[in-house]
């Protein structure tokens, strides 16, 4: 499985995704996950995640989302449940949407490959930090990538 955490450290819990990623790829390199586990830091390129889609491997996007629900909260979409609720890109500060992204893995035929995992933020004012709320909620984020990754493996 391909972990690719997006976002923007310059502005706060945007930056979710790519703290995820600095962790769990310490976290492989101590040993301490699968070896088939593949971390990329996309910063703010969606664009991988097609890329990873697209060659055919099973791919789990970590980013900030726009779910109107609590900060820190956190779920998993796949690529399909998402698809309504991004439409226009309006969930998404990259360059590339992740609406544009599952829409390339739909035509490619392997949106069912990729799988969301979305954090709410609460701030995204510039800066790096991340909010109390966000901060709080990794460790079960990295616990639940932690049960993807081990369910594919």
């Amino acid at each position: 499985m391909t972990v690719i955490g997006l976002g923007n450290i310059a502005m706060g819990d945007d930056g979710v995704g790519v703290e995820i990623a600095g962790i769990l790829s310490a976290m492989a390199e101590s040993g301490k996950w699968p070896r088939s586990l593949e971390v990329i830091d996309a910063a703010e390129d969606a664009a991988l995640a097609g890329a990873c889609v697209a060659e055919g491997k099973d791919v789990l996007v970590v980013d900030a989302v726009e779910m109107k629900r609590e900060p820190g909260s956190w779920r998993v979409f796949s690529a399909l449940d998402l698809t309504e609720g991004l439409e226009g890109g309006g969930c998404s500060t990259h360059a590339m949407s992740l609406a544009a992204v599952i829409e390339i893995a739909r035509a490619l035929g392997c949106a069912d490959r990729l799988r969301i995992l979305g954090v709410q933020a609460a701030d995204v004012r510039p800066g790096r930090f991340l909010s109390p709320h966000v901060r709080q909620s990794v460790p079960e984020v990295i616990a639940r990538i932690r049960e993807e990754v081990e369910a594919l493996s």
